[in-house]
């Protein structure tokens, strides 16, 4: 019989209280669906030794098991202690790794029952509080049911992609919604729920429980699924109703088991709603009564009934049988006097047969006398004889038939008489049968109806007794509600306490980046003048790069948005690389990224519009970015390091370093994230590659820029290349120069005109090429704009430095001299200088200096050195002068004595390293040689200064061209492996190509 679910008066209320049964039909459908795949999970996990406690396991102390007491004891560890156990410790191993968030429940486990029962394991994916003492999935609730499908990570190989897309704990999670629905219900102020959000549980639970990977076709599931439309359509029954007032109790048991808190509007609630369900209940089993009552008088009528027909019925019987008995007789009676009489009839008609024969024959003997005497005479006597013999034998025959005709009347008369005699005792019997068995019958159905209404009345004691004690127990739940509600409460403030971090971690690197990566300078010549990326930026010239099987690498098509340059089809490629030669925009590129990124995650209103790269959506993919200078971790081997130094230590407080770095760690493991290592070139670690050991790799995205020499080293296999880009220069140099000229002119002087003198400028200098390289561009730009470029005569890069130079010197020291016949010029492209000769010993010391750090064995000091280094090369007054002019930036860090310094740009460095070579020659053999020998491709890493060194001194660079060449041949000349000779060639092209820019 269908009951109505309707509860309350309010409608809003009746919403909520269906949405409380919705969970436990939930629940139950989850329920075998779990338990079969925690089985899957014990064998994943592998089999423990089954003699180790949890607290053997754990070492003391841990954070959330242990827990101090007076005496500075640990109350989980009171009986057991810590040991080492390699089975049981490989078993906890396998567990924390198959938890989201690696940190399982062990104090809700016992490790001694991890070999016999699947369901200690899954404890360990269960919330931390209150469910030590549930011993089944069965006994579990909601929320912890919910907890194991999220927390364990086996269930995403049971589950559909779209059940955990996007990964826990994201808010938009289909699981993680299913598990705030429980919160909702159970946490409710007011207790009501309208009828969009009751369509909309009704919705979501039933989706989760038709999941086409298992449970569309697990038994359990679909007859919650069923259970779910009848109780959305009123179609449950009174039965079902009784059972939900049980469930109820249940539900709120373990509520206070696993330290959950319900409201008190809540517990008014429930209250209401279980009175009535109870007056429904007891309403019902007064019907029940009612029933058996009247099932009690029927079976007395029908017996009664059943009495009086049996009664008629066997008097009818007697009467048939008395009937009967005189019928046979009678028939009897009738037969044996017919008999009687025929025999009689016979018997005369035998004897008057016999007369008339005895006249006739004597007729016959008297008639023939007369015509034969002595025939009659001779036959006389034969037939006297005969005569006589058949008058014997006809009075004998005539006897026996009387004889037999009596018997057989005997005899049929003595059957008929048994043969009633038989079927009058079998009627007797018949009917006494049949009276017994209608009395049997009427007795076992009285008593059958005896039997199921005591069954009754005891069903309906017990459920009083039950509704008693449920009553006694609500009582008792409600003193333990509010203890309830604070144990949940803990354990939501630690959700929210991660989502609350990871919110602050976000806002902090997004206003970090804005403040520092996302400002780029203007020009080389004043690096304090620096201007947002956004303002100065073109958009760059970059095309893919296919690694061919023989080793060379070749141009492909052009790049212009960012999923090409993460994606491969469909898939995110886990490591990109973009080269590209100095200046050309790597760093740039590496700041306009992130500065899309951060517009991603915390919109700004300065954002424009952009062609290229404008699908900045490509970058909401990753949640977190983490960018990275090398040059300012050359002494550092491992990014976990690199993050915390360059990001960690800047942005948060030195008393949260430590749990910054804890979430950090605990974001990569849960969400997909981008790190960004710019300048790898410039960092100078043993190993070819920063180590990534320590960081999660199922999430982690890297793009790294690079100098093309760097990714030709041969211990980055080709395989750990996913994708190769290269970088040359922007598309388009008018605007570009558009971009930097309008922060560099007042406002009285026409952009557009000035724009289109620099380019009629470019081309009558033969200039055209430095758009090759941003760097180069800014600074000849820079330099026309202040009316000194007209001493440019080419496109030497020795002559572009040169004005750097000049320009820097200037900064620092206004004094003006020119290079004359008594103090000549060093090299040619200072002969047309002004503030360079009053600045020469200062130059000379720094090129020296330049030239020691470049060439020294100690990579890692090669291009950034500390400030003890630097004043062991350069004296106070130098050290003042290229502070001054920019040539060297000096660096604070948190530690006074650690201060670091490094030349503006490593081409300046190279320049100046280049300028000590060209003025002293005798280096080449003397330490360069030395160098070239002990450093594998070492030549790549020169090219730069070979190229300066054309434009100061042919003659050195010719000695040193041959040098390089020279080793080059030894190393590789007896290299007869074909792989190794096809990478030969490689490095014999790019030295050639080396050679011939120099």
């Amino acid at each position: 019989m269908a009951a109505g679910t309707n509860i309350f008066e309010d409608k809003h209320t009746n919403n909520w209280f269906k949405a409380c049964i919705a969970l436990n039909f939930t629940k139950k459908g989850l329920t075998d669906f779990v338990l079969t795949e925690l089985h899957n999970v014990q064998t994943l996990v592998g089999r423990s030794c089954g003699q180790c406690f949890i607290q053997n396991l754990i070492p003391c102390p841990t954070q959330d098991v242990c827990k101090k007491r007076k005496g500075n004891n640990c109350s989980f560890h009171n009986s057991q202690q810590p040991k080492s156990c390699p089975t049981c410790d490989k078993v906890k191993q396998d567990i924390t790794s198959f938890h989201r968030f690696n940190g399982p429940s062990w104090a809700n486990t016992k490790a001694e029952r991890w070999a016999m029962d699947p369901w200690e394991i899954g404890k360990c994916y269960l919330p931390r509080d209150g469910y030590s003492s549930v011993s089944s999935v069965q006994e579990s609730d909601f929320n912890g049911v919910v907890s194991i499908m999220l927390n364990c990570t086996h269930f995403q190989t049971c589950l559909s992609a779209v059940c955990l897309c996007p990964p826990p704990p994201n808010k938009r999670c289909p699981l993680e919604k299913v598990r705030q629905i429980g919160r909702d219900v159970r946490h409710t102020a007011d207790c009501k729920v309208t009828d969009a959000d009751l369509q909309y549980f009704f919705l979501t639970l039933t989706t989760l429980l038709a999941d086409p990977v298992r449970l569309l076709h697990d038994f359990s599931a679909t007859e919650a699924r069923r259970k779910l439309s009848d109780l959305q359509n009123d179609r449950l029954s009174l039965d079902d109703l009784g059972k939900l007032l049980k469930e109820a109790n249940k539900t709120l048991t373990q509520a206070k088991e696993a330290g959950e808190r319900f409201s008190e509007e809540a517990v008014r609630t429930l209250r209401e709603g279980l009175n009535t369900l109870e007056a429904k209940i007891l309403a019902g089993e007064q019907r029940l009564k009612n029933k058996a009552q009247a099932g009690e008088q029927s079976i007395e009528n029908k017996t009664q009934a059943g009495e009086k027909i049996i009664e008629n019925k066997t008097q009818a019987g007697e009467q048939r049988i008395e009937n009967k008995t005189q019928a046979g007789e009678q028939s009897i009676e009738n037969k044996t006097q017919a008999g009687e009489q025929r025999i009689e009839n016979k018997t005369q008609t035998g004897e008057q047969g016999i007369e008339n024969k005895t006249q006739t024959g004597e007729q016959s003997i008297e008639n023939k006398t007369q015509t034969g005497e002595q025939r009659i005479e001779n036959k006389t006597q034969t037939g006297e004889q005969s005569i006589e013999n058949k008058t014997k034998a006809g009075e004998q025959s005539i006897e026996n038939k009387t004889q037999t005709g009596e018997q057989s009347i005997e005899n049929k008369t003595t059957s008929g008489e048994q043969c009633i005699e038989n079927k009058t005792q079998a009627g007797e019997q018949s009917i006494e049968h049949k009276t017994q068995a209608g009395e049997q019958s009427i007795e076992n159905k009285t008593q059958t109806g005896e039997q199921r209404i005591e069954n009754k009345t005891q069903a309906g004691e017990q459920s009083i007794e039950n509704k008693t004690q449920a009553g006694e127990q609500l009582i008792e739940n409600k003193t333990q509600e509010s203890i309830n509600r604070i144990n949940q409460a803990a354990n939501e403030k630690e959700l929210d306490e991660y989502e609350r971090g990871v919110a602050d971690l976000l806002k902090r690197l997004v206003n970090h980046y804005r403040d520092t990566v996302c400002y780029v300078p203007l020009s080389t010549l004043d690096p304090s003048l620096d201007k947002h990326v956004q303002d100065v930026y073109a958009t760059p010239k970059i095309h893919k790069m296919k690694i061919e099987n023989d080793g060379r690498r070749t141009q492909q098509e052009q790049i212009l948005t960012y999923r090409d340059c993460f994606y491969r089809g469909d898939h995110l490629s886990r490591r990109t690389y973009l080269q590209g030669e100095p200046g050309s925009g790597k760093t740039s590129f590496a700041s306009k990224l992130v500065h899309d990124w951060c517009n991603v995650h915390e919109p700004s209103t300065e954002s424009k519009e952009q062609t290229a790269f404008g699908d900045v959506y490509t970058l909401h993919e990753f949640k977190f970015l983490f960018f990275i200078s090398l040059r300012d971790s050359r002494e550092q081997t491992h990014v976990t390091h690199m993050i915390q130094t360059q990001l960690i230590y800047k942005i948060y407080a030195a008393d949260e370093w430590e749990s910054a770095n804890n979430l950090v760690l605990n974001i990569m493991r849960n969400v997909m994230y981008l790190v960004v290592q710019d300048g790898m070139d410039e960092w100078s670690g043993k190993e070819a590659l920063p180590s990534m050991d320590g960081v999660p790799k199922d999430h982690c995205i890297v793009l790294t820029t690079s100098r093309p020499w760097k990714l030709a080293d041969e211990r980055i296999k080709n395989s750990q290349i996913d994708i190769l880009m290269e970088v040359y220069g922007v598309i388009d140099s008018e605007g570009f120069s558009k971009r930097i000229l309008r922060h560099l002119l007042d406002e009285t002087k026409d952009l557009n005109e000035t724009v289109k003198k620099f380019q009629i400028f470019l081309e009558s200098h033969n200039l055209d090429s430095i758009s090759s390289s941003p760097m180069l561009h800014t600074l000849v730009l820079c330099t026309w704009v202040d009316d000194m470029a007209e001493s440019l005569t080419g496109s030497s890069r020795c002559e572009l430095f040169t004005t750097l130079l000049e320009n820097l010197c200037k900064k620092a020291n206004p004094q003006m001299s020119y290079f004359d016949q008594y103090y000549p010029s060093p090299v040619n492209c200072f002969s047309r200088t002004k503030y360079v000769k009053p600045n020469m010993e200062h130059i000379d010391v720094i090129a020296k200096a330049a030239f020691s750090f470049l060439f020294s064995n100690e990579k890692e000091t090669s291009l950034v050195f500390s400030d003890i280094n630097l004043s062991a090369h350069l004296s106070a007054s130098t050290k003042q002068f290229a502070l001054h002019s920019g040539l060297i930036s000096k660096r604070k860090s948190k530690k006074c004595y650690d201060n670091t310094s490094s030349f503006v740009h490593k081409t300046v460095q190279e320049f100046f390293a280049a300028l000590h070579i060209s003025n002293n020659t005798d280096v080449i053999d003397n330490v360069i040689c030395k160098y070239l020998k002990s450093n594998s491709n070492s030549y790549l890493d020169i090219s730069q200064v070979l190229i300066f060194l054309c434009g100061f001194n042919i003659l050195a660079a010719n000695k040193l061209s041959a040098l390089m060449n020279q080793v080059n041949d030894v190393r590789h000349g007896f290299d007869h492996n074909v792989f190794q000779s096809v990478r030969h060639m490689f490095f014999h092209n790019v030295f050639q190509s080396v050679i011939l820019s120099g």
